[in-house]
């Protein structure tokens, strides 16, 4: 379970007595869990950010995590200044009422991570938000999903997605649509042009363990729309063509987002199943910072140890022309991310151009 919303929480008790997370009575364990008599105040409210993931590691004897984590119970934590607020830290766990009444009553549960009143705590807290940024999208971004999905099947869910994700990311964006992204040329790129405002050129989404909105705002670089995408680990943002789209081309530029930090990623290219060396996002030159995003460059050669791109090795001793994908990739024990980007392009050599 993953969350990050805001909400506003009204202490439950007397109110709920439905059963539900076993919340009256006996849980699944047998294990008496009353609650019906501990709000301070049945009608105070409190408007908290919640950001929270469950991960489900616990050894394999702890009750008490596993229950909590993964068992019988679905809820939420919170800081334990927040859990005061409505009812005394000694419960443990109560029943809040979100405001919108159709979600239906949540558990909290009461957590201590530092003093409230502390500088530490306000770094930590923003420091959370941040890590986390990428999971905002988990839920609304669910009818995203990597692969063949066209505009017409992913329209209204992909705007939806769009939205959430820039909002997730603080980008102030007014508003977001879908782009179609089967292959359908979008105004405003040449030739080599691999995403301007959508997939262009006959590019195709190859994504997977991902969920991308192919059109967020018009938060790019330069005023234009921007893919982004939610990576779970080893996950990729991924783009095919047939064979011959890099035919001629000498480098690979591209813009990704690193105002909220540089992506923990590796770019890399392949002909098909053959992949070539990727390269980390790390370890590669910033050419040019604009606005929240940073541009970069590779020569295609780069991906195979040689040069000129013609000598392209690792990809089953084919050339450039052989090569087929583009993928950005979380790079090995990257957590969950967000990756944006925008202008993506081959570059033509000089004979090319």
């Amino acid at each position: 379970m993953v969350l990050a919303l805001s909400l506003l929480g009204l202490c439950v008790a007397d109110g709920w007595r439905d059963g539900r997370a076993s919340f009256y009575g006996k849980d699944a364990y047998g294990k008496q869990f009353d609650r019906s008599s501990v709000c301070y105040n049945t009608v105070q409210s409190l408007l908290i950010r919640v950001v929270d993931s469950c991960p489900c590691y616990y050894p394999g004897n702890y009750y008490s995590n596993k229950r909590w984590c993964c068992g019988d119970v679905d809820h939420m934590d919170m800081s334990v200044w927040a859990f005061e607020k409505l009812a005394d830290k000694k419960w443990g766990v109560i029943g809040i009422q979100r405001w919108n009444p159709q979600q239906g009553p949540i558990m909290v549960q009461g957590w201590q991570f530092g003093d409230p009143t502390g500088s530490s705590s306000e770094r930590r807290a923003s420091s959370a938000a941040a890590d986390w940024s990428a999971s905002a999208t988990a839920t609304a971004m669910g009818s995203v999903t990597a692969g063949s999905a066209t505009a017409s099947s992913a329209g209204g869910a992909a705007q939806q997605a769009g939205a959430v994700l820039a909002q997730a990311l603080g980008l102030g964006v007014q508003g977001a649509r879908a782009q179609a992204h089967a292959g359908q040329s979008a105004a405003g790129g040449g030739q080599g042009t691999i995403y301007l405002n959508g997939l262009q050129n006959g590019w195709r989404d190859a994504s997977y363990s991902a969920r991308v909105a192919w059109y967020v705002g018009t938060f790019g670089a330069d005023g234009s729309g921007s893919v982004c995408a939610d990576l779970r680990p080893g996950g990729a943002l991924a783009v095919t063509h047939a064979p011959g789209a890099f035919a001629g081309a000498e480098s690979l530029e591209w813009r990704v987002r690193t105002s909220e930090g540089r992506p923990d990623v590796t770019v890399n290219v392949s002909a098909g199943k053959r992949y070539c060396s990727p390269l980390s996002l790390a370890a590669l030159p910033v050419l040019e910072r604009r606005a929240g995003w940073a541009r970069y460059s590779v020569h295609l050669g780069d991906f195979g140890g040689s040069y000129p791109p013609a000598a392209v090795q690792g990809c089953g001793g084919g050339g450039a022309g052989q090569l087929t994908t583009v993928e950005f990739r979380s790079a090995v024990g990257a957590g969950r991310q967000v990756v944006c980007l925008d202008m993506v392009r081959l570059l033509p050599g000089a004979s090319s151009s």
